[in-house]
C-alpha cells in the first residue's frame, strides 16, 4: 500500500507540473475520471492533554486492576463542586479492609488513539484536589503508566490552595522519554496507611516538554574496552574459616576472592536489582540495567531481595497460571551471574502476623504486600521455636531454601543479608521491638534452620546494621556470634547530598571502625547498603559521588560496597542512567569514569567465575557454643514453661536461672525438636520464688557460659489507660525494666542513658532520668529513646507532661508517630531553661516530617530526642547533660498553642 500511495502522489505531482508549463497530456482510453481521485485523510493529532471541560474525555474506571482494594470506585464529570470548573470527579474509599498492609491503589484509564510518542515529553501534570474531612490518618501517592512500558510514580503534596471544602495541589511528575508511543495511559490512586472515603477531582491532565533545560546533557565519556581482572595479582587465602563447614567449592572460592579483592586496591560496584528494575528509557538498543546501559556491564554485583520471591518486586506483571517467582528470580540471578555478577540476597520480612490473618493462596502462606515496616505484635517473640508464628516463618525460610537451590544446581554461591539496619527501630526486628540477645537468637536460628535443616550450602551470612556507630562496642552489641557470621558489614546513606562532611567524615570514619571489628573478628567486611539519597542524586551536589567512595573503600579491606536500586518513575533511584543512546543523569559521565578507573570491578571484569582452585575451609563454630530457643529475650515469665537451646560441641550442660539474688540450676535433656536441641521445664513454684524481678537464663557448660538471656520474672504490668504514655511507676524500681520498655538510639559520637529518677519527677514514686552525650563533626548529634504505644487518642486532644530542662538550649524534640508517620514539636527555647514546668501541646501543633495530617485514632509511638543545636555555628560541639520527664500522657484541653506552667519538683 505504501508503494502505490507514492506512485499515486508522483503521477500527480506529474500532472501538476505539466499543467503548469502548458505541456499536452495524452490520457489513456480506459482511464477513470479525474472525480473519482479523494485526497488522504488528514493525520489525527496525538492527544497529550485533557482539561475535563465538558466531559470525561475517554476516562473510566480500570477495572480488575486494583490492589488491596474492594470496593467499587465510581468516576463522574463534574462541574458543581470545584467553583464551576469541569474535573473528573473519582468517588473512592480507602478505608481499612481485613487482611490489608500498608496500602492501596485504585486506577482510572484512557485509550489513546493514535499513540502518543514521548520522546518529547519530560514530566506529567495535573491539579489534584482532596477533602482533608474525609479522612483523619495516611496520605496519597500517584502513579501513571502504559500498558507499553512507560510507568512514574511520586507522593502527592499535602499543602495546597482552598477551593470550597478542598484542598488544590499541582502536581508535576518526572518521565522517561521514550522512543516507543503508548496507546493507553492509567493515573493509579494509592492510599498509603490511609483511610480517606469521598470524592477526589483531578483536572488538567498534561504532558509536558522539557522546555529550554538541559535536564539530561549528551555524554561526553566512553566506556573502556574491559580488561577481566587478572587473578594472578590477588593473593588468595589457602583456608577459609566460614559458619557452614559444608560449604560448596563454590562458596569457599567466593570468600576467598572477596578476602583477595579486599586486601587489594580492587572494589566490586554493586546495585541492587541492577538487572530487573530500572529508572533510565527503554529506548532501541537499552539494556534491562541502567548500569549497562551506561557502561556495557552489569554491576559486579547484583542484589536482589526476597520481595521478588513473593512476587512483589518481580519486574512486570507475574505470568498467569501456576508461575513460581522464587524460580522466576533465580532465573534473574542465574542470568546476571552467566554475565560475571555475583549474587546478594536482602529481605525484607513481611509481618509474619499480619500474613496468619491472611487467606491461603492455593493452600499456602500468603506473603503478598510490604509490611516489614509494620512494627506491630510483638513479631521477634512470636517466630522462634515455640512461638506461634514459627511455623509462618520458616515457610518464608523454605521459599529462601528453595532460591538457594536453583542457585546451588548451578554451582553459584549467595551472599545472604537477613534482618538488616537492626540498631533502627523502622522494621519490627529493630531494636526497639527486640532485646539484643533475643535478635541473636533469632538471627542464629535462621542461620541453623537454612543450613542444618534446609541443607542450604551456597550461602555466606552477612551481618548489617545500621552506621554510623559511636563506638566498636556499639556496632557489637548485637553481633550473632562468628559461628554465624561470615562478612562485616553495614549500611549507611549520604543524606547530606555529598558534602565533605559526610564522604570524609563520617562516612569514612564508619568504613574504619567496621573494618577494624571484622579484623579483630577475622572477617571479611563491606558496604552493604549506601547511595547518595533522592535528593542528592537528583541535585548532583558531588559528581565524583561513585569516585570518590571508590576512594575510601579502596583503601581499606572492604571488598565492595553496594548502591540501592533504581525504580521506574518518581524519584526513588541510587545510580545514574540513559534517557537515549546520547543522553543521560547528569551523573552519568562521572560514572563511566567511575567504571573506567581500574580499582573498579563490575560484571565483565570479575573474574571469580574462572577462579578453578577451591580453599580449604574449616568451620567458625567454636567448640561448646549454645544459645536459647525459648523463652524469647526480654519475656515476662510467671508460669510454668518449657526451656528450649540449640547446642553443639558438648554434652554436660546445665541451664541456670537467676534474678541476681538467687539461682536454680536445672539439668539439660535432649530434646527431640531439633538434632541439637535440649530442653527442660520449669516449673511456676520455681519461678515464684524470684518474685517481681528482671532475670537472666544461662546455658552452662562446666565453668563456662555458653549464652544468657535476659527475661523478667513475674508478670508484666499492662496499662489499661491507654491516655497515659508513661508514669513511670509500673517498673518496680527497676531500671532494666524500663530499658526494655523504651528503646535507645543515637547518632555518630553521641549516646543516651535512661533510669528512674527517684528525686527529679512529678508526682508518685519516679520520674524519668534522660541523660544525652551528643558530638558533631559538622553535621547533627542526636540521641533519644521510643516507646511502642498503639493507641487510639481521637477523645483527646493534647499531649501534657512535666519537664524539668538543664539550660543547655539544645533541640528537645517530642514525638508522636501517627499512621506511618512521625510528628514533631520542638522545645529548643525552653530547653534554655532550668525550672521545671508542666508542659500542654495540643495535637495541631506537631508538624509531620511528611506533611502529613495528625491522626489521633492510629498512635504507633512516642519519642524523646534531643539534637544539638551548636553555638555559632561551633565544630566540633559536645555536649552533655540530663533532662527530667514524668507524667506523660494525652488530655482535654483548650490550649490552642503549647502552654507551661509552673509544677515544682515533688518531694
Amino acid at each position: 500500500m505504501k508503494k502505490q500511495y507514492i506512485l499515486f502522489c508522483t503521477a500527480i505531482a506529474g500532472l501538476i507540473s505539466a499543467c503548469a508549463s502548458n505541456t499536452a497530456l495524452t490520457v489513456p482510453q480506459e482511464a477513470p475520471p479525474l472525480t473519482t481521485v479523494t485526497e488522504p485523510a488528514q493525520k489525527e493529532t496525538p492527544r497529550s492533554r485533557w482539561t475535563f471541560e465538558n466531559s470525561l474525555e475517554g476516562w473510566r474506571v480500570a477495572q480488575g486492576e486494583f490492589w488491596q482494594y474492594s470496593g467499587e470506585p465510581t468516576v463522574r464529570f463534574d462541574t458543581a463542586t470545584l467553583a464551576g470548573q469541569g474535573a473528573l470527579g473519582f468517588e473512592v474509599d480507602f478505608s481499612p479492609q481485613e487482611n490489608q498492609t500498608d496500602w492501596s491503589e485504585v486506577k482510572i484509564k484512557t485509550d489513546l488513539v493514535p499513540p502518543l510518542d514521548l520522546s518529547a515529553y519530560r514530566r506529567f501534570t495535573f491539579d489534584f484536589y482532596f477533602n482533608p474531612a474525609y479522612r483523619t490518618t495516611g496520605n496519597f501517592k500517584v502513579k501513571i503508566a502504559s500498558s507499553d512500558g512507560m510507568e512514574a510514580n511520586d507522593s502527592l503534596p499535602e499543602e495546597g490552595e482552598s477551593v470550597g471544602d478542598f484542598i488544590k495541589v499541582p502536581v508535576s511528575i518526572e518521565i522517561m522519554p521514550s522512543g516507543v508511543p503508548i496507546t493507553d495511559l492509567t493515573v493509579g490512586l494509592v492510599g498509603s496507611q490511609t483511610d480517606y472515603k469521598g470524592v477526589v477531582f483531578f483536572d488538567n491532565f498534561a504532558f509536558e516538554a522539557a522546555g529550554g533545560e538541559n535536564v539530561y546533557p549528551t555524554l561526553s565519556k566512553s566506556p573502556r574496552k574491559p580488561v577481566p581482572l587478572t587473578l594472578e595479582e590477588l593473593s588468595f587465602a589457602p583456608t577459609v574459616k566460614l559458619v557452614d563447614d559444608k560449604a560448596s567449592p563454590a562458596t569457599a572460592r567466593l570468600y576467598a576472592y572477596l578476602g583477595a579483592i579486599g586486601k587489594s586496591d580492587k572494589v566490586l560496584y554493586g546495585h541492587q536489582n541492577d538487572t530487573h528494575h530500572k529508572r533510565g528509557a527503554d529506548y532501541p538498543g537499552a539494556t534491562v540495567s541502567d548500569t549497562k546501559d551506561l557502561t556495557g556491564s552489569i554491576a559486579g554485583i547484583v542484589g536482589i531481595d526476597t520481595l521478588s520471591f513473593v512476587g512483589d518486586e518481580y519486574p512486570g506483571n507475574l505470568p498467569a497460571g501456576d508461575f513460581d517467582p522464587v524460580r522466576g528470580s533465580a532465573q534473574i540471578a542465574l542470568d546476571a551471574a552467566d554475565e560475571g555478577a555475583l549474587i546478594t540476597v536482602s529481605t525484607h520480612f513481611p509481618n509474619f502476623e499480619l500474613v496468619r490473618r491472611k487467606p491461603k493462596l492455593a493452600g499456602q502462606w500468603n506473603f503478598q504486600g510490604y509490611s516489614p515496616n509494620n512494627t506491630a505484635f510483638d513479631v521477634m517473640r512470636r517466630i522462634l521455636p515455640g512461638g506461634d508464628l514459627n511455623e509462618i516463618f520458616t515457610a518464608y525460610l523454605d521459599k529462601i531454601a528453595a532460591f538457594a537451590a536453583y542457585l546451588a544446581a548451578k554451582d553459584i554461591p549467595v551472599l545472604f543479608r537477613p534482618f538488616h539496619e537492626n540498631n533502627g527501630s523502622w522494621f519490627w526486628w529493630g531494636a526497639a521491638y527486640a532485646t539484643p540477645e533475643g535478635y541473636k537468637n533469632v538471627f542464629r536460628y535462621t542461620v541453623e534452620y537454612l543450613r542444618d535443616v534446609k541443607n542450604v550450602h551456597n550461602f555466606l551470612y552477612l551481618y548489617s546494621p545500621n552506621g554510623p556507630f559511636a563506638d566498636e562496642a556499639a556496632y557489637e552489641s548485637c553481633y550473632p556470634g562468628d559461628a554465624y557470621v561470615d562478612i562485616i558489614a553495614f549500611d549507611y546513606y549520604d543524606n547530606a547530598n555529598g558534602a565533605d562532611e559526610w564522604i570524609l567524615g563520617s562516612f569514612k570514619d564508619t568504613v574504619a571502625l567496621v573494618d577494624s571489628v571484622a579484623r579483630k573478628h577475622g572477617k571479611i567486611s563491606a558496604v552493604s547498603e549506601t547511595g547518595m539519597s533522592t535528593a542528592g542524586i537528583g541535585t548532583n551536589k558531588r559528581q565524583s559521588w561513585f569516585t570518590d567512595v571508590l576512594d575510601i573503600v579502596s583503601q581499606s579491606d572492604m571488598a565492595y560496597y553496594l548502591v540501592w536500586a533504581n525504580f521506574a518513575g518518581g524519584t526513588n533511584y541510587m545510580a545514574p542512567f540513559k534517557i537515549s543512546p546520547e543522553a543521560g543523569h547528569a551523573l552519568a559521565d562521572s560514572f563511566i569514569d567511575f567504571y573506567n578507573d581500574p580499582r573498579s570491578i563490575f560484571a565483565d571484569t570479575t573474574a571469580f567465575y574462572g577462579i578453578q582452585k577451591t580453599p580449604m575451609v574449616s568451620s567458625a563454630r567454636t567448640a561448646q557454643s549454645g544459645y536459647i530457643l525459648s523463652p524469647a529475650g526480654g519475656a515476662f515469665i510467671k508460669e510454668s514453661f518449657k526451656l528450649v537451646a540449640s547446642i553443639s560441641g558438648t554434652r554436660d550442660i546445665v541451664f541456670s536461672l537467676s534474678n541476681g539474688d538467687s539461682v536454680v540450676l536445672l539439668p539439660a535433656q535432649k530434646d527431640s525438636g531439633g538434632a541439637s536441641w535440649y530442653s527442660c521445664t520449669v516449673s511456676t513454684e520455681q519461678i515464684a520464688a524470684f518474685g517481681q524481678s528482671a532475670g537472666t537464663i544461662s546455658i552452662i557448660s562446666g565453668n563456662q557460659t555458653l549464652s544468657s538471656l535476659e527475661v523478667f520474672w513475674g508478670e508484666k504490668a499492662v496499662r489499661a489507660d491507654l491516655s497515659i504514655v508513661d508514669d513511670f511507676e509500673l517498673y518496680y524500681g527497676q531500671d532494666a525494666l524500663l530499658q526494655n520498655a523504651w528503646t535507645a538510639n543515637s547518632g555518630a559520637d553521641c549516646s543516651i542513658n535512661i533510669s528512674l529518677a527517684p528525686e527529679q519527677k512529678h508526682s508518685g514514686s519516679f520520674g524519668l532520668a534522660f541523660n544525652y552525650h551528643l558530638s558533631t563533626k559538622g553535621s547533627e548529634g542526636w540521641a533519644g529513646v521510643v516507646i511502642p504505644h498503639l493507641a487510639n487518642w481521637s477523645a483527646y486532644n493534647a499531649l501534657q507532661f512535666w519537664m524539668q530542662p538543664d539550660g543547655k538550649g539544645q533541640k528537645v524534640v517530642v514525638q508522636i508517630k501517627s499512621g506511618s508517620e512521625e510528628f514533631e514539636v520542638y522545645l529548643s527555647d525552653f530547653a534554655a531553661t532550668t525550672e521545671p514546668q508542666l508542659i500542654t501541646i495540643p495535637f495541631s501543633a506537631f508538624v509531620g516530617k511528611q506533611n502529613g495530617v495528625f491522626a489521633a485514632d492510629s498512635i504507633g509511638a512516642f519519642g524523646l530526642w534531643c539534637n544539638t543545636i551548636a553555638p555559632n555555628n561551633s565544630t566540633p560541639w559536645i555536649v552533655e547533660s540530663t533532662l527530667y520527664y514524668d507524667d506523660i500522657r494525652v488530655i482535654v484541653s483548650e490550649v490552642t498553642d503549647i502552654s507551661f506552667e509552673s509544677a515544682a519538683t515533688s518531694n
